[in-house]
Formats: C-alpha cells, structure tokens, sequence
C-alpha cells in the first residue's frame, strides 16, 4: 500500500487500514482480515493511541469471532471496551462500545450464557439510545434482532427488525435495512403469519371454476 511507506503518516494509515479490514471481513476474507487486524494492532501500539488501540482489539475480536474462536474473542472484545473510555463517533463508523457489546451479545449465546446475551444486548441499544447516534442504534437493534432468531424468538426478533427498518428508512442505512427483511421474513415463516387471502364470493367469483 502507498500510505505504508510513509513512515510520518501512520495515523492516515491506520484509517485506510481500518476501511480494507471492514471490506474484507464483511466478504469473508477472514485470512485475509486477520492479517489487517493484526497490521492495526501493531500500528495502534506503535502510536501508543487508546482510540486506535481499542479499535484494534476490536478487529481482531470481529475476525477470530467469524473464525469460531470464540474464547479469545471475547478478550479482545473485553479489552476493546476496557479501552474506550471516551466514545469517539467519526472513526469507526458505529461508537465501538456498542459494536462490541452487539458481539458479546451473540457470543454470550454462542457459549450458552443465555441469561447474559439478552443483558449484553440491551445495553447496547442502551448505551446507543443515551450517546443519541442513529448509526449505532440501527447497528444495535439489528444484532438484536439476530441474538433473537438465534434464540428462537420470532416476535421479539420482528419488533426489533422492525424499529431498526424504521430508524434505517429514515436516514438510509440501506446496509442495516436488507438486515431487517430477512428477519422478517424469518419471523413470519416461524409464526405462520400469513396476509388474509381474498375472498372469490367477494368479488364476484363465488361458483366460478
């Protein structure tokens, strides 16, 4: 990379870094992202940064979480919010605390503590709600939503797909939006909720064959 061999610029290089590793977690190149992630550490200890140091644990969290190595995980996820003490909300996207307790949320689930997934959860929508940042509660409620259908919970799954549908058409995070639909529909296919069918006598088709 360019940016990478500019010795003074480390911090430009971290934000560049910090972009890639979010396009290649999201496409599943977790080899790939991991190798960001641990790129990110190296350069978040080397500024000695506790913004940039939190998002870091947090990366690698993210990765190794996908890879199913989910111990280790949770101590980057655990370090991560130890570490940001003081939300920042234009380096991330999401504040990090919220995006790490959105994860600890499905992780807890993963290594059956139940009872503690649902508490993580609310805390993030929580701790979203009270810092006032759509981005971070659309981001919230839709891991809610996922902890949920996890659970097997269709209607607490569809009411919180749909206040994050909501807050997601309002300010098009069409990203988190494509979210919700699956979890909908989900929720209806679990419920056997169906649209009423019409009624043929009703409009004049009644005997008609």
């Amino acid at each position: 990379m360019l940016c990478e061999s500019n010795a003074g610029k480390k911090e430009d290089y971290f934000t560049v870094l910090w972009r890639s590793w979010v396009f290649h977690v999201v496409r599943a190149d977790l080899q790939v992202a991991r190798e960001m992630a641990s790129r990110l550490f190296q350069i978040a200890t080397d500024l000695d940064d506790p913004v940039m140091v939190a998002g870091a644990h947090f990366a690698r969290g993210c990765t190794i979480f996908h890879l199913g190595e989910l111990v280790q995980s949770r101590e980057h996820f655990q370090e991560a919010l130890a570490r940001n003490n003081s939300p920042d909300l234009t380096v991330f996207g999401p504040e990090l605390g919220v995006f790490c307790l959105s994860y600890m949320g499905q992780l807890s689930w993963l290594i059956a503590e139940s009872d503690q997934s649902v508490e993580y959860s609310r805390l993030a929508i929580a701790r979203a709600e009270q810092l006032g940042h759509p981005f971070s509660v659309a981001l919230a409620l839709d891991y809610a939503s996922m902890l949920h259908q996890f659970r097997g919970e269709p209607s607490a799954a569809a009411e919180r797909a749909a206040e994050c549908a909501t807050l997601c058409r309002q300010y098009g995070f069409s990203y988190y939006l494509a979210w919700t639909s699956i979890i909908r529909g989900w929720s209806l296919a679990e419920t056997g909720t169906r649209r009423p069918r019409a009624n043929p006598a009703r409009n004049g088709e009644g005997g008609r064959r």
